[in-house]
């Protein structure tokens, strides 16, 4: 399996015309459940469970589409700034919350390491290129804010 050694994509968190204007800590308290609850963020996962929660640590157990591996993953919280999720094999993945110079939100999510096929990828054959891996990396971004604007929508996250 082809092996993606980083990639990142990056999202203005409020874009015009949004339909909900998110907060800093809107976006923060969404990263937490993300990471908490990832299937009801991340199509790929299909399974999740808390193995522990020490507020900035947790240990989750997940399972991958296509996958009956169960794999643990260890991962920190760097408040309102950077969530990180580690793998065994030394990937991982990160969220970031950033501003721009304007003092625009943004959202990042850069992939060290991340094997291709854990992107959604068949094995085999050529891996996709950069853009292409960038371009679904900021896709599961938009969609993380959309969950995220549902989520204060429906009262889980504060107004």
């Amino acid at each position: 399996m082809s092996v993606v050694k980083s990639i990142s994509a990056t999202r203005p968190v409020n874009p015009p015309g949004c339909s909900i204007v998110l907060t800093e800590a809107q976006v923060w308290e969404g990263l937490e459940i993300k990471l908490r609850h990832p299937t009801t963020f991340v199509d790929l996962i299909t399974f999740s469970e808390l193995a522990e929660d020490h507020g900035d640590k947790i240990v989750r157990n997940i399972r991958l589409k296509g996958n009956p591996t169960l794999i643990s993953e260890p991962c920190w919280f760097y408040a309102n700034t950077m969530a990180r999720g580690t793998y065994p094999n030394g990937e991982f993945i990160e969220d970031v919350i950033s501003y721009g110079p304007n003092d625009e939100l943004y959202f990042s999510i850069t992939c060290i390491n991340i094997l291709v096929g854990g992107l959604g990828e068949p094995e085999g054959g050529e891996p996709p290129s950069a853009k292409v891996v960038a371009a679904r990396l900021g896709a599961e971004i938009e969609k993380a804010l959309q969950r995220i604007r549902e989520l204060v929508e429906d009262g889980t996250i504060p107004k």
